[in-house]
C-alpha cells in the first residue's frame, strides 16, 4: 500500500478506450475470463498478489479450467509513481494473473454506474488512509477529507448497480475502525445485501517482521450469519 496522490482529472472513459462502454443491452457487456477483478487504489499491486496467492488450487478451480490464472485484473490508481512500480512487478513476474499490465490513471471519483455495472465479480480496494491515520499531527478529517471523495463515490455507485460484484476485499489503517466513513460503508453494505467479516491483523502475527496493525474486510453478496458473516451494523 502507498500514499495516494490527488485524483487525475482524466474523464471516466476507460471502458470507451477498451471498446467496452456499458450498455443497457446485456449482450454488449464484456465476457469474463474466469473472475474479473477491479483493483481500486491499486498501489504497487499488493491486493493482486494477495488474492492470487490466497487461491489454493481447489478454490481456484471455480474460476475455470485455467485456475487462478483465470483471474483477469484491471487496476486503477492516480499515482504515476506507484503505477510504474505495479507495471514493473507484472513484467518481472512478481504479480500474476491475466489482464492489463499497467494500471489506469483515471478519476475514480468520476466513475459512474454505467462504468461499473456488471463489470466484475470481485472488487479490491485500499482507499487513501490519510483521513483515518492516527500518526502524529494527523488531522483525521474522515468524511471531510478531499482524499476520501473517491471512496465515497464508490459507495454511492455501488448502491445503484444492478449487477454488483459478488466479493469485495478492502484494507485500511486501524484508525478506519469506528470512523464516520466506516459506519457509512457498513450501512451501504447492509443495504446492498452484503455480509462481511472484519479483522485487525498485524504481520507479526504471521511471523513477518513488520509491526503495522491494519484493518481488513471481506464482503460477500448474499452471505449471512449462517456463512460466518455479519449482516448488520
Amino acid at each position: 500500500r502507498t500514499g495516494h496522490h490527488r485524483e487525475s482529472s482524466e474523464p471516466a472513459s476507460w471502458w470507451q478506450r477498451r471498446g467496452k462502454m456499458a450498455s443497457s443491452d446485456e449482450a454488449a457487456r464484456p465476457a469474463m475470463a474466469g473472475y474479473r477483478v477491479l483493483e481500486f487504489f491499486s498501489g504497487i499491486g499488493g491486493m493482486r498478489a494477495s488474492l492470487y496467492g490466497a487461491l489454493a488450487d481447489g478454490a481456484a478451480a471455480q474460476a475455470g479450467p485455467a485456475g487462478r490464472d483465470a483471474l483477469d485484473f484491471a487496476a486503477f490508481d492516480s499515482s504515476n509513481v506507484v503505477n510504474d512500480v505495479y507495471s514493473h512487478n507484472v513484467r518481472t513476474g512478481a504479480l500474476h494473473g491475466t489482464g492489463e499490465s499497467s494500471p489506469n490513471r483515471l478519476n475514480i471519483e468520476g466513475l459512474r454506474e454505467s462504468d461499473l455495472d456488471g463489470r466484475a465479480e470481485i472488487w479490491t480496494m485500499s482507499p487513501p488512509c490519510q483521513p483515518f491515520t492516527t500518526t502524529k499531527d494527523a488531522l483525521r478529517k474522515d468524511m471531510g477529507d478531499m482524499r476520501n471523495k473517491a471512496f465515497i463515490n464508490l459507495m454511492d455507485v455501488l448502491q445503484r448497480l444492478k449487477s454488483p460484484p459478488k466479493w469485495i476485499f478492502m484494507e485500511n489503517v486501524k484508525g478506519f475502525v469506528d470512523s464516520e466513513t466506516h459506519h457509512r460503508w457498513t450501512k451501504v453494505l447492509v443495504a446492498c445485501g452484503y455480509g462481511f467479516r472484519q479483522f485487525l491483523l498485524n504481520p507479526i502475527q504471521f511471523r513477518i517482521p513488520n509491526n503495522r496493525m491494519r484493518f481488513y474486510m471481506a464482503c460477500c453478496l448474499g452471505a449471512g450469519p449462517e456463512d460466518g458473516f455479519e449482516s448488520d451494523q
